[in-house]
């Protein structure tokens, strides 16, 4: 980096990244940006083609014929390139990111974009366990909403923190096991973040955090509030929720899966989606695996709004008999 040039140092999913950009995401409390896992630097704009960096293709999720990412293997390291918003540049170590925004393109999405798919990219690469979802803390232990986008993730997060719950993630869950006994493993949600985006048609959940709550609008048109986040590092995971709209009825239902359904669904859900590699998706199976043998998976039908039900989060609970096992403050009124 440039010595002129001012640097934040900011906490991503359990990563310290030091940036030239600033990044949506908490800033650190280690001001020492030379003991930064990963650094970001401020490249030249590129003008990219809408194709492959190189024909090693590492991961690429295309969704109805638009190339949402692709990210592939280079000679010295990586490419990730986002059509319309930056090229990527990662070194083979995973510490150097150099980002390039393409000329007239969508440069004010980068400070989301790092945080979310740049760091997601990373951690998967280091070996960790990356699921698309929130989570929450309640009395100590996480309860975490995994699904693709538009399943109500956020949503639910908002819904649960609203009603007393502590932030843990959201749009980015990293997972790690503790390995630390002899028995199963232990699953721990990495601390990540401390806002909530909110689709325009779940906006009306910011009221519940009361008249003092800090509401914004972000660069991807999502209104960021900022809740209250838990105070711990890592958190156990208790259980997995996959959210299921449901604008048809109104009243919660829930079924535990079985081993096999739940590793299916669970897998579908990769912050990073569409990898090639064998190895990694070795991996991935792996990792899923041992989530599911350690904790319960919920496929659960939620009533849909808005307007949302007044008491949900505690539906939902109940629902998954999980009421018990996690009941700090959830059976509180929502706040107004």
């Amino acid at each position: 980096m440039a010595s002129d040039t001012a640097i934040g140092l900011f906490e991503c999913s359990g990563l310290t990244v030091a940036s030239e950009i600033p990044l949506s995401a908490p800033l650190s409390a280690d001001r020492d940006h030379f003991k930064a896992d990963v650094t970001v630097a401020l490249g030249e704009e590129v003008s990219p083609p809408f194709e492959r960096p190189s024909a090693d293709v590492v991961a690429e999720l295309v969704l109805e014929d638009y190339l949402w990412y692709t990210i592939c293997r280079v000679e010295d390291g990586y490419v990730a390139r986002l059509p319309w918003i930056a090229d990527f540049a990662i070194t083979a170590d995973l510490k150097n990111v150099t980002c390039h925004p393409v000329a007239s393109g969508n440069s004010n999405l980068i400070p989301i974009v790092v945080p979310g798919t740049i760091v997601a990219f990373l951690l998967a690469l280091r070996g960790q366990c990356v699921l698309h979802g929130s989570a929450v803390e309640m009395g100590g232990r996480a309860l975490a909403f995994i699904g693709r986008s538009g399943q109500g993730k956020s949503t639910m997060a908002a819904i649960f923190s609203a009603s007393g719950a502590a932030l843990v993630t959201d749009d980015v869950l990293p997972l790690e096991f503790d390995e630390s006994t002899d028995t199963e493993d232990t699953v721990l949600c990495v601390r990540s973040g401390n806002q909530i985006r909110l689709r325009e048609k779940a906006a009306t959940l910011a009221d519940r955090f009361g008249e003092d709550a800090l509401v914004s609008l972000t660069a991807d048109a999502r209104h960021a509030v900022l809740p209250t986040c838990t105070q711990l590092d890592r958190v156990p995971l208790a259980a997995v929720i996959l959210p299921r709209p449901d604008r048809e009825h109104f009243e919660v239902s829930a079924r535990v899966l079985s081993a096999g359904e739940a590793s299916l669904l669970v897998g579908r859900c990769q912050r990073i989606e569409g990898w090639h590699g064998p190895d990694h998706l070795r991996q991935q199976f792996f990792d899923v695996a041992r989530v599911v043998a350690a904790v319960p998976v919920f496929e659960v039908s939620i009533p849909w709004g808005p307007p949302f039900a007044n008491g949900l989060a505690q539906q939902v609970l109940e629902a998954c008999q999980l009421d018990r096992a996690l009941s700090r403050r959830t059976a509180a009124p929502d706040r107004r």
